[in-house]
Order: structure tokens, then sequence, then C-alpha cells
């Protein structure tokens, strides 16, 4: 084989100006061992790109999952954050509202110490108020005390009449009003002297009665234990309710001479107890709205 047959086979150039390159069985077994080795280059190119592509792939897909878990671990960290905010944002607020609930307790704890205050003064003015000194007091206190004994011994007489009265009725029909008015030695009724009055003064009572209150309900403020004071003497006496409980049981005998308990200017001519009696209770329900107005 001659340089310028082997030249004219490597030589791609020549082979185009045709020149014959063809030497037999070797020239071909050269040219064929020179494509493989072209293609086993160009395959080893193509796979070194593909390798190189899909390793920049995988190295962008590796930065977009680090941005992602970058992102994730920035997000958790702000809602750790997030979380903790809100639980000292809430622990202030609780510490603030622990704060206005002790405030408002001590507020209040205050408020009752200054209303115990006052009412232990206003307690000692109102036992200052009556005239005379402890003594006295609970001396009136005991006579209040005495007069209520007496007046449930009053109210269960006149609850006794009243069954009396219903007896008769029940027996004797309407007639037993007729007997009912005219009472007999046996069955007098109740008789001016019989009605347990009080022993003091409304302005006094009304004090007395407050007092006793108190000391039952020491936590009732002195204004409520007045007012529960005023509203038991009205009950009491008044004219309208003292006739519908008792006033059926009052005597209906003149008075006479047998005028205890009373001052003299205050009967009249030929007065009966009934009358008597419901003259007094009107007087005494007058004076005690006047006490109490006065007492205001």
């Amino acid at each position: 084989m001659c340089d310028d047959d082997a030249e004219a086979r490597h030589n791609p150039l020549l082979r185009d100006l045709g020149c014959d390159v063809s030497h037999g069985e070797s020239s071909d077994s050269d040219e064929s061992d020179v494509d493989m080795e072209e293609q086993a280059h160009r395959a080893r190119v193509s796979r070194w790109r593909y390798e190189r592509e899909r390793s920049a792939g995988a190295a962008r897909e590796m930065h977009v999952l680090q941005a992602i878990r970058m992102a994730r671990e920035t997000r958790d960290a702000m809602d750790r954050s997030n979380h903790l905010l809100r639980l000292r944002l809430e622990r202030d607020d609780s510490a603030l509202w622990a704060d206005d609930i002790t405030a408002q307790q001590r507020e209040r704890a205050a408020a009752g110490a200054a209303d115990t205050l006052h009412s232990v003064y206003t307690s000692r003015d109102e036992w200052a108020a009556m005239d005379g000194d402890k003594h006295t007091h609970e001396m009136a206190m005991e006579k209040w005390r005495a007069h209520d004994a007496a007046w449930v011994v009053f109210a269960e007489r006149t609850l006794f009449l009243k069954q009396n009265l219903k007896n008769k009725l029940s027996i004797d029909g309407d007639d037993a009003f007729e007997k009912q008015t005219d009472q007999t030695d046996d069955d007098p009724g109740i008789r001016f002297q019989d009605v347990p009055w009080p022993p003091c003064s409304w302005a006094d009572a009304i004090k007395v009665v407050a007092l006793l209150e108190k000391l039952e309900n020491p936590n009732h403020s002195n204004a409520t234990c007045r007012k529960r004071a005023f509203r038991k003497l009205t009950l009491r006496w008044h004219p309208d309710k003292f006739q519908a409980k008792h006033g059926f049981a009052c005597s209906g005998d003149a008075l006479g001479g047998n005028t205890q308990g009373m001052e003299p200017h205050t009967t009249e001519p030929n007065e009966t107890h009934a009358n008597a009696i419901a003259r007094r209770v009107r007087c005494i329900a007058q004076e005690l709205n006047d006490a109490w107005r006065e007492g205001k």
C-alpha cells in the first residue's frame, strides 16, 4: 500500500476528489474500524452531554429543594415566634386581668370596710341621739322587747276571740253579730287598757326597733334597718290593718270612768272602748308617719 493510498483513505478531501481508496478487503476493514471509533466517540460525547445536563438539572432541582426547605424552615420559625408572641400576649392579658380583678376585690373590700366603719359610727350616733347612757338604751330595748311579748299575747287573744266568733257564726248564724256587740262579763272583749300601747315616743320607737334589727342582722346597713323598723311598725299600727285583725274583738262598752292609760282630754262623752282604740290607732299612725318624715 503506497503513501498516497493511505492518505486518500484517511483524508476525506481526497475521497471527495474521486481518488480510489478501495484496495481490497483491508481497506474496507480499516474504514469500518474508523466508523466504529467515530460512532463510539460520538456516543461518548452524547453521553457526556447527557450526564452534564442531568447533573445541571439535578443541581437546579437541589437548589429549588434547598430554597423550599429554607422557606419552610423560615415559615416554621415565624409560626413558632408568632405562637410564643401570642402566648406572651395572652399571659400579659391574663396578668392584667388578674390585676384588675385584684384591684376590684381590693376596692370592694375597702368599700365594705368603709361601709362597716360608717355603720359603726352611725350606730354610735344613733345611740348618742337618744337621751341617757348605755343603761338607758338597754332599758329602752328591754321595754320594747316586753312590748313585743305583750303584743304576741294580744294577737293570740284576738285570734282566740275570732275563732269563737266563727264558732258562734256556725251555730247561731247572723244573730252572732248582735250577740257579739253585747259583750257579757265573761267575754268583755278587748278594752282600751288591754291594748299594748308603745312604751315610748315614735321617734324613739323607730330608733329602738332599728337597733334591734341591727342586732339581729349585723350585715344590714343602718338605713335598711331603719326602713325595716318603719315597715314593721306601720304594718302593726296601720288603722285599716289593725281594724281588720283586731277591731272585731274590741269591746263595745262605754269607757265610763275606766280611762286607765289615757289622757283625760283624749276621751269623749259616751265613747266606747272600740271607738277609743280606733281613734288612738289613727293618731299613732299619723305620729309614726310624722316621725319618719322628720327623721329622713
